[in-house]
């Protein structure tokens, strides 16, 4: 994985944790979609 890729997925990460009554949530379908996708990586 490169720097620039890594750069990448850590913004579209960030780009799905919202901030609601000052606690940071992620959605559980995108979390399962990242879960996913980390599984599919190894």
């Amino acid at each position: 994985m490169t720097a620039k890729s890594l750069v990448t997925s850590v913004e579209q990460i960030e780009s799905q944790i919202f901030l609601i009554r000052g606690q940071k949530i992620m959605l559980d379908e995108d979390l399962a979609l990242l879960t996913k996708r980390n599984l599919d990586w190894e």
